[in-house]
């Protein structure tokens, strides 16, 4: 049996399964099956762009954005809070915060995200947090639950901006 995906000239694509079939005389046909695939084709392509264009956005912004499973694990990370972190994305993604911060950091955001998870509510915060070269930063974070249809949290969507400057410039006016 042949299975295989075909791109005619006129951009459309077909599906065919073809098998032979072995007749008692000894002879042998085939059965073939041909399904018009192109529509599926074209939403692959425009899902896998889409794709494509998130990841380009989200890695080329200043503003650190990751997401969280639950209360102490990450799900996925951009390219600019990787870096705050002076580390590869791989080295972040779906590891837990004490694999990652120093314990006392670990320990200030579970307590944080757990009233993400649990209130199932917005929070803000400012947070000051040592970063993958040693300096003392604050960051200003926002963690937004994402719920599903029964109100449940499935993730939490987290941005930060490193806002030391900032508060150092307001301190200095003072």
């Amino acid at each position: 049996t042949v299975r295989c995906e075909v791109l005619t000239p006129k951009d459309s694509w077909y599906y065919v399964v073809s098998t032979p079939i072995y007749h008692s005389n000894g002879s042998i046909s085939k059965l073939a099956m041909i399904m018009d695939i192109t529509d599926r084709k074209k939403a692959e392509e425009s899902l896998k762009q889409k794709v494509e264009e998130q990841e380009f956005l989200l890695n080329n912004i200043q503003t650190q954005i990751w997401y969280l499973t639950d209360e102490k694990t990450y799900g996925a990370v951009n390219k600019a809070h990787a870096e705050f972190l002076n580390l590869d994305k791989q080295d972040i993604e779906h590891k837990d915060l004490f694999d990652i911060l120093s314990e006392k950091e670990a320990q200030e955001f579970i307590a944080s995200n757990k009233k993400v998870f649990d209130k199932k509510i917005k929070i803000h915060t400012e947070k000051w947090m040592i970063n993958g070269q040693g300096e003392k930063r604050l960051l200003s974070i926002d963690k937004i639950p994402k719920l599903d249809d029964n109100g449940n949290v499935e993730y939490v969507v987290c941005s930060g901006e490193d806002v030391t400057e900032y508060r150092n410039s307001v301190e200095l006016m003072r």
